[in-house]
């Protein structure tokens, strides 16, 4: 049982101060840097593809709309001309679509790879576990899974007590900046 703390306690420091080092103004930052920035063109991308896809819905709805109202002729020849226009346009749209899907695609199996390495402070105890496993050159047992779960949790405690300091200094100097109140 003591081999099993002492291995939790290795990978829990290893991983914490692997986060710790490559966070953001650290000297490592340059390795979590671009599991940042994936993570934040992700995000845009699908808000993009989101609000595209309602204003596409939401023109031609409203086209629909328009020719169903009496109209003078001219008009209404305008109205079905943009609407075929729409109608065109609509391969473009949806090759766009299957693009921006792969693009989504590559980007999160990315994410799902680099999160355990680097990016997620409890996730990396699972990937660092094995990776100490195999140097140590221990036995694969059940075991394993025991010393993941302990230094998953101690990753967890640590970043979590780590962050509300952070929160708690960030606050006390904001508050020390502005004054009495």
């Amino acid at each position: 049982m003591n081999e099993i703390l002492l291995i939790s306690l290795v990978v829990s420091l290893f991983c914490v101060g692997l986060r710790f080092i490559s966070s953001k103004g650290m000297i490592l930052y340059f390795l979590r840097q671009p599991y940042e920035k994936l993570e934040n063109r992700l995000k845009h991308k699908k808000s993009t593809k989101a609000i595209l896809h309602s204003n596409f819905n939401t023109f031609k709805n409203e086209l629909d709309r328009l020719l169903n109202l009496p109209l003078e002729e001219q008009d209404q020849k305008r109205i079905v001309t943009t609407q075929h226009a729409v109608i065109e346009s609509k391969s473009s749209y949806d090759e766009y679509l299957r693009k921006t899907n792969w693009i989504i695609l590559v980007m999160n199996v990315t994410l799902y790879i680099l999160k355990p390495i680097i990016g997620c402070g409890t996730c990396m105890a699972s990937v660092w576990t094995i990776v100490w496993w195999t140097y140590m050159d221990l036995e694969w047992t059940p075991r394993i899974f025991l010393v993941m779960f302990i230094a998953a949790a101690g990753n967890t405690l640590v970043i979590q007590l780590f962050d509300l300091m952070k929160k708690n200094t960030d606050n006390a100097f904001i508050k020390k900046q502005q004054g009495p109140s």
